[in-house]
C-alpha cells in the first residue's frame, strides 16, 4: 500500500503553456469534491473572456 500524501491537482492552459495548480483545501459538496484554495497560477478573465490577471502565488 502506498502511504504518500495525495494532493488534488489540476492543469490549466495559459498563453499556450500547460501549468499545474495544487488544491490546498477541498470539501465535499453536492457535485463531489470542490476546491476552496489553490496554490499555483491564478487567472482572471474580463466579460469578453480575455485574460486580465495572470500571476503565480
Amino acid at each position: 500500500m502506498n502511504n504518500k500524501e495525495r494532493l488534488p491537482r489540476e492543469q490549466i492552459k495559459i498563453n499556450g503553456e500547460i501549468r499545474e495548480r495544487t488544491a490546498t483545501h477541498i470539501v465535499t459538496g453536492a457535485h463531489g469534491y470542490e476546491t476552496l484554495c489553490i496554490s499555483g497560477y491564478i487567472v482572471e478573465h474580463n466579460e469578453m473572456g480575455e485574460v486580465i490577471h495572470n500571476s503565480e502565488n
